[in-house]
């Protein structure tokens, strides 16, 4: 196409002389992705979008394809352009950092490698892989700002540990992702669990480390954000409201890490981070809850029972179920010892983390010391529906 405005009416640069000098241009060699503000090349490489969603996760390190990038990389450009921003210019460190913040911020990054890791894998088959033509390409933008995003969150945790001189939490080298990338619906559904425990994770390092720390809650606090609004979109794309409660669940970051440790580890290289501030301590991984069934009220749809595996060691035992719901509230129901049901509380909504214990009254911050199975996250139903108003 080609236009003029006041153009000459004679000479060589009338209408017409440009029309003829156009139609004798060679085919163009941009792509069909590039900003309508021209073209940009890094290292000879195009790259498409810059402040866009199109994200191009070959063009992090050619020997990548879909693999976490190593920490500390030097991400290209247009990273932060899809993200919404690079990491915080200045942290405001304070002049040392206690055991417990690095303790906990090792656990978040764990976290975050292997939501990095999902996202990237599940992209990659969303983007140009077998499930291409699963999702129009506003939500494949969405997905891929959220991988973005999720990098640059990474680096809150990965900036702090080594500022201080800490050690990062290395790259597992291979997690057992086969039955999360067993099709779109899967993947998507093991994404908003990563979701949830990062969110949950996060909210119970800022209520440890709002004293100690102060600097952390900042950086902590405006990366939920996005996890959240990704996490609403999500629930959207299942069939769920959006916003199922008012608050986010919080989930202590030795579950979180536990979680990921027990389903996705596959060797030495995956194992989670001690939670404890002794560095000659062991961090015992929590074995699976396997939820056997599920009993919904026919007219609401509320699971207000479960059928869970019990571990042989475990029957006959005095089993509960500790239920951590939205608003920080944590409820107990028994389990029986011998087929595994368990009541839900039917105050709960939207998602939950259930944890099998030995134990009934215990906080949740102490539910490592008791937990015998777990954590699982299980979907409840919202409190309220549309004909319920």
């Amino acid at each position: 196409m080609v236009g003029s405005i006041n153009a000459a009416v004679e000479g060589d640069k009338t209408f017409q002389a440009f029309k003829d000098l156009a139609a004798k241009a060679p085919p163009s060699t941009i792509g069909s992705e590039t900003p309508l503000v021209g073209a940009l090349k890094l290292n000879g490489t195009f790259i498409a979008n810059v402040g866009g969603n199109v994200l191009d996760i070959t063009t992090l390190d050619p020997a990548l394809g879909g693999q976490i990038p190593p920490v500390g990389m030097n991400y290209p450009p247009y990273i932060g352009g899809m993200a919404g921003g690079n990491q915080p210019a200045n942290y405001s460190w304070g002049d040392d950092i206690t055991d417990e913040a690095v303790a906990i911020l090792s656990a978040l990054q764990y976290i975050d490698n292997f939501i990095v890791a999902l996202l990237l894998e599940g992209f990659n088959l969303v983007s140009q892989g077998d499930w291409s033509g699963a999702y129009p390409d506003s939500i494949k933008q969405t997905l891929g700002s959220l991988a973005a995003q999720s990098l640059i969150h990474r680096r809150t945790y990965t900036d702090t540990l080594q500022h201080f001189g800490k050690d990062v939490v290395p790259v597992c080298k291979n997690y057992d992702l086969a039955a999360a990338l067993t099709d779109v619906d899967t993947w998507l559904a093991t994404v908003l669990t990563g979701l949830h425990l990062s969110i949950g994770a996060t909210l119970d390092a800022l209520s440890a480390l709002g004293a100690s720390d102060p600097w952390a809650t900042p950086a902590l606090a405006t990366g939920l954000g996005s996890q959240a609004r990704m996490s609403a979109i999500i629930n959207l794309m299942q069939n769920h409201v959006a916003a199922a409660a008012p608050r986010e669940v919080l989930i202590p970051t030795s579950l979180a890490t536990s979680y990921i440790a027990a389903h996705y580890a596959t060797d030495s290289s995956c194992a989670a981070p001690s939670s404890s501030t002794d560095k000659n301590a062991k961090d015992n991984t929590i074995a699976k809850l396997v939820v056997k069934d599920k009993t919904l009220e026919p007219n609401s749809n509320r699971v207000k029972e479960v059928t869970v595996e019990i571990p042989e060691e475990n029957k006959g035992d005095g089993l509960f179920m500790a239920w951590l719901g939205p608003w920080g509230g944590i409820k107990y129901t028994s389990v029986d010892g011998q087929s595994g049901k368990a009541d839900v509380p039917d105050s709960l909504s939207g998602h939950v983390w259930a944890v099998m214990t030995s134990k009934t009254g215990v906080a949740a911050a102490d539910l490592e010391s008791v937990a015998v199975a777990g954590p699982e996250i299980m979907w409840v139903s919202q409190q309220w529906s549309v004909t319920d108003l």
